[in-house]
C-alpha cells in the first residue's frame, strides 16, 4: 500500500489505548453558563453539579480527520450515558456496535434536546447523572428524527465527546 506525503493512517480503535484528560470548567467561566443554558433550554429542572472539558487529541484527530473528508454538518448534540461507561465513552469515543437502544436503526444515538437524552441516564447512589455535549458532524446518511431531533450516527468517528456534565435530574426552584 503506498501512502500519500503527510497521509495520517488510523490504526482501528480498538487496538488503540487512548488517554483522556477531563478538566473541570470553572463556574465563572462564561463557556460553562453557554453549556449550562443550552442544557436548560429544554431540561429546566436540571441542577448542574460540574462541567468537565473532555481532552483526547486522538479522538479528536479521528473526528477532525472524518469531518475533513466528509459533506457534513456539525452540530453540538446531547448523549446521555451510565456512569460506567464515561471513561470508555472519553477515551474511546462512541462505538456504535456497543449500543443496544435502536428504535431508528443501528447507531449511536444523539439528540438536539437534553431533555431527550436525560431518559438515557442512571442515577448514582447520590443523585448525580451524566450526560456529553458532543461535537457531531452530521451526514446524508445519519439516521433517526431530523424533525424530534434525533440523530443517529453510523460511524464512531462522526462524534466527539466534547463535555461532560453532571447534574440532578430533578431540581426544585
Amino acid at each position: 500500500m503506498t501512502r500519500k506525503k503527510n497521509e495520517v493512517v488510523l490504526l482501528p480503535i480498538e487496538h488503540v489505548q487512548m488517554e483522556y484528560k477531563a478538566e473541570y470548567i470553572s463556574l465563572s467561566n462564561k463557556l460553562y453558563d453557554k453549556l449550562v443554558g443550552e442544557l436548560r433550554q429544554s431540561f429546566p429542572n436540571a441542577c448542574v453539579l460540574y462541567i468537565k472539558r473532555i481532552v483526547n487529541p486522538e479522538l479528536l484527530t479521528r473526528y477532525e480527520e472524518f469531518v475533513k473528508n466528509n459533506d457534513v454538518t456539525e452540530m453540538r448534540l446531547f448523549h446521555g450515558t451510565k456512569a460506567g461507561n464515561i471513561s470508555s465513552i472519553c477515551a474511546r469515543g462512541y462505538l456504535q456496535h456497543l449500543n443496544r437502544h435502536s428504535a431508528y436503526g443501528k447507531g449511536t444515538y444523539f439528540a438536539a434536546a437534553g431533555s431527550m437524552s436525560e431518559g438515557y441516564t442512571d442515577s448514582t447512589e447520590n443523585g448525580e447523572s451524566y450526560m456529553f455535549m458532543n461535537r457531531v458532524a452530521v451526514t446524508a446518511s445519519t439516521g433517526g428524527d431530523r424533525n424530534v431531533g434525533i440523530y443517529v450516527l453510523k460511524h464512531d468517528e462522526a462524534a466527539y465527546p466534547e463535555y461532560l456534565i453532571s447534574f440532578h435530574k430533578n431540581a426544585q426552584p
